[in-house]
């Protein structure tokens, strides 16, 4: 649910700060490798990959609990940062994935997933309306709801605009004909305006469902491509610059703000 989903995003920026502040300050290989090691396992225990404090898998499958482990360890190991990033990147693009594929799986379950309440941002059954044609519902149903009155306003209109010579000419029953139709016209416009006003709240409630969706998808994408990069530009001796890993992590942080004011 989205309070997982917060948890794993507030960890995953957490790793791009430590990283930063590890990079800027390397020189010992055990201290940078030991240090690089501890944030990749907090942000497997804060992602829920892995129990925080142990190396032991919980209700995850053995393949990918082996490979968090295998590579920590390995990190560990490392004869300097450069290998230790490298051992590590498996583990962050996991953390990534797993992200990714949560999101995806809710959109593509129909309505499976947390209901209002059950946490901070938006009902996973809202992505999923929307993925599956949401928004044509409710554009559908906006037009069903009101097309009486809309049909009631536009046959007052066409009256009214019938008794326009008889005003001219100052026809006092013209003149009554045309006060009653403007009646006839602001009481359908106020029945139509009512008759939308839910369906358009929930317009927009999926449209904004759909924003979100789309930002944590791309600043996921964003953050993961970046430490890729990072490990590349180490493996191949360039300089390095954590710039990219921070602003994936400021555009997950103002993620996280619109999710809490959900």
């Amino acid at each position: 649910n989205w309070s997982e989903r917060v948890a794993t995003m507030n960890a995953m920026a957490r790793y791009a700060d430590a990283l930063a502040e590890i990079t800027a300050n390397f020189g010992n290989a055990k201290r940078d490798a030991e240090a690089l090691a501890a944030s990749v396992e907090r942000l497997a225990g804060q992602s829920g990959l892995l129990p925080m404090g142990s190396s032991a898998a919980v209700g995850i499958a053995m393949d990918i609990a082996t490979l968090v482990v295998t590579q920590l360890q390995q990190a560990r190991a490392a004869r300097d940062l450069r290998e230790a990033l490298e051992r590590v990147d498996p583990v962050v693009q996991l953390v990534a994935a797993r992200l990714g594929r949560s999101i995806s799986a809710d959109a593509a379950a129909g309505g499976a997933g947390p209901g209002a309440g059950s946490g901070p941002g938006p009902d996973a059954a809202d992505l999923a309306m929307f993925l599956n044609g949401a928004e044509e519902h409710f554009l559908t149903e906006r037009v069903r709801e009101t097309s009486s009155a809309m049909d009631t306003i536009a046959a007052a209109r066409a009256a009214r605009e019938r008794t326009v010579s008889g005003l001219a000419q100052g026809n006092d029953e013209a003149t009554a004909r045309a006060l009653q139709l403007a009646q006839i016209i602001d009481a359908a416009q106020r029945e139509a305006d009512a008759a939308a006003a839910p369906i358009d709240e929930e317009l927009a409630r999926v449209r904004a469902a759909r924003r979100l969706l789309i930002a944590t998808a791309q600043a996921t994408d964003a953050w993961a491509m970046a430490h890729a990069d990072l490990v590349r530009a180490m493996r191949d001796r360039r300089a390095i610059s954590t710039d990219a890993l921070a602003d994936a992590a400021v555009r997950i942080r103002d993620i996280i703000r619109r999710i809490e004011d959900q």
